[in-house]
């Protein structure tokens, strides 16, 4: 259980930082 929530977390806190870094793709891009 322990193990699949900290998966989780790593799952969640990875695709936030992809997101983050295409927004700013977008966004320097114009």
């Amino acid at each position: 259980m322990l193990t699949a929530l900290s998966i989780l977390l790593d799952a969640i806190s990875y695709g936030m930082v992809l997101f983050t870094i295409s927004i700013g793709l977008s966004i320097m891009m114009g």
